[in-house]
C-alpha cells in the first residue's frame, strides 16, 4: 500500500477534502498532529496521510475526500497509550476538540454524520453486549430503517461483508440511493457484487508461475478452472489438497484445471509444500508478498482456504467449496 503524505501543495478545495480543526490541551503544543486514512478492507489504494503543527493549543488539517471515510488521527513520536483515536467523517469542515491529555476523549462539531456514528451506531456493535449474530442483525436494521445515511455504504464493508450471504449483502447494498454512490466504500461494494458473486465474469489477473514465468487467467479461457487461494503454512488448506488431487486426477481430460494462488513469502517453503502434497499436475501462481498478495487483495481474500469455480466462459459456477465439494460438482457438470 502506498503512503502519501499531503504538503500543502498538494491540498485541494474544501468542496472536495475533509477540513479538520480545533483545540487541543496545550501539552500538545509544539507537536505534530497527523491525520491518515484507513480502509476497514483489504485494498491496493494509497494511504493519504496529512499534518501540522499544533500552536497555541490549535491545529488545522486538510486532507482530500469525495466521501466518508475511516481516519486515525494521532500525535507523532507519542507512544502514551490514548495518544491516537480512529473516527468517520464526510467531506467538509468539522470541528474536533481534544480537551483532556490525550485524544480518546474529544467532542465534535459540524459532522451530524460522525456525531451519528458515535452516539447511535456504535453502540450496536459493542461486542461486549452483543454476539456476533445480533451486531450483524442490529446493523442490518439500521441500514434499513436510515436507508439515506451517508453511513452505510462504511457499515456494510465494515460489518455485513464476509459475514452475510452474497445474496443479503447484495440486497442490504442496493438499499442506498443514489445520492450515495460513491466512494471508496461504495466503488468497493460495486465491485465485489459486479464481479465476485456467482453469474459474474471472474476478473483477469496475472502473476508468476514456480518458474518465474507470468501466468494470466485468460490463458486458460475456455476451461472449467477452480481458482483456489492457499498457502504452505496453512493448515486448512493442505488439508483440502488431498481433494483436489483427486479432481485434478479425475477431470484433468475434461477440460478441467486448477491454478493455486499461494499467500506464502518464502518460495522455498511454497514449492516444498506443493511437492509434499502432489500438487505438481496443476498451474501455481504467487507474487510471494504473504497477506499482500495483489490478487489476493483485488478479490478480497481475506480468509484461506477460499476458491472460486468458473466456466468456459469465465463466469463464477460456484465459490468457497469445501472438501469432496469440488470433485462431487464436477462430477454433476461433467455428468458422469
Amino acid at each position: 500500500m502506498v503512503l502519501i503524505l499531503l504538503t500543502p501543495s498538494l491540498l485541494v478545495n474544501a468542496d472536495d477534502s475533509l477540513v479538520l480543526s480545533g483545540r487541543i490541551h496545550p501539552r500538545f503544543n509544539g507537536k505534530t498532529i497527523e491525520i491518515e486514512r484507513e480502509y476497514t478492507f483489504r485494498t491496493a489504494l494509497p494511504k493519504l496521510k496529512a499534518e501540522c503543527i499544533v500552536k497555541e493549543g490549535k491545529f488545522s488539517l486538510q486532507i482530500p475526500a469525495t466521501a466518508i471515510e475511516q481516519y486515525r488521527i494521532t500525535i507523532k513520536g507519542d507512544t502514551a497509550k490514548n495518544d491516537a483515536v480512529t473516527l468517520v467523517f464526510v467531506p467538509g469542515k468539522t470541528q474536533l476538540n481534544f480537551p483532556n491529555k490525550d485524544l480518546v476523549n474529544y467532542t465534535i462539531i459540524g459532522d451530524t454524520t460522525a456525531l451519528v456514528l458515535k452516539n447511535a451506531v456504535i453502540p450496536l456493535y459493542n461486542r461486549r453486549k452483543f454476539t456476533s449474530d445480533e451486531v450483524i442483525a442490529g446493523i442490518t436494521a439500521w441500514i434499513e430503517n436510515n436507508q439515506s445515511s451517508p453511513l452505510n455504504a462504511y457499515l456494510i464493508v465494515s460489518h455485513l461483508l464476509n459475514n452475510v450471504t452474497d445474496e443479503e449483502l447484495l440486497r442490504v447494498f442496493k438499499l442506498i440511493p443514489a445520492s450515495n454512490s460513491k466512494g471508496t466504500y461504495y466503488d468497493q461494494l460495486s465491485f465485489i457484487t459486479s464481479n465476485l458473486y456467482v453469474g459474474n465474469v471472474l476478473p483477469d489477473f496475472e502473476q508468476p508461475d514456480t518458474s518465474g514465468l507470468s501466468v494470466k487467467l485468460s490463458d486458460f479461457k475456455g476451461k472449467y478452472i477452480l481458482v483456489d487461494f492457499w498457502a504452505s503454512w496453512c493448515v486448512p488448506c493442505r488439508a483440502e489438497n488431498p481433494a483436489l488431487v483427486q479432481a485434478a486426477q479425475q477431470y484433468h481430460d475434461k477440460n478441467f484445471s486448477i491454478i493455486s494462488i499461494s499467500f506464502d513469502d518464502k518460495k522455498d517453503r511454497w514449492l516444498e509444500a506443493i511437492k509434499k502434497d502432489r500438487l505438481q499436475n496443476w498451474t501455481h501462481v504467487s507474487d510471494l508478498k504473504g497477506w499482500n498478495n495483489r490478487v489476493g487483495t483485488t478479490y478480497q481474500i481475506s480468509t484461506i482456504p477460499r476458491n472460486f469455480l468458473i466456466g468456459p466462459d469465465g463466469k463464477i459456477i460456484a465459490k468457497n467449496l469445501r472438501g469432496q465439494a469440488v470433485p462431487d460438482l464436477l462430477q454433476k457438470l461433467f455428468k458422469e
